[in-house]
């Protein structure tokens, strides 16, 4: 039996595409790099690279973003 995995569902203001935008380019990235190129075996598989993508994702790719924008 699979561990039970909380999962937290955020929904977007209306009217507000600015935030889709980041939103869609996530999970762009995130369909491409790992569930496209990969077979998985169950949800707790899947619950490990989605959680180490996420780690990546905030702690390198967004924050290398900020520091190029913030010394531009």
């Amino acid at each position: 039996m699979q561990p039970f995995i909380s999962i937290e569902h955020e929904r977007i203001s209306p009217k507000t595409p600015n935030l889709n935008a980041h939103i869609e380019s996530f999970r762009s990235i995130l369909e491409r790099d790992y569930y496209s190129k990969n077979e998985f075996l169950s949800y707790t598989e899947i619950h490990k690279i989605v959680t180490e993508f996420i780690d990546f994702y905030v702690n390198r790719i967004f924050i290398w973003q900020f520091k190029r924008c913030v010394t531009s």
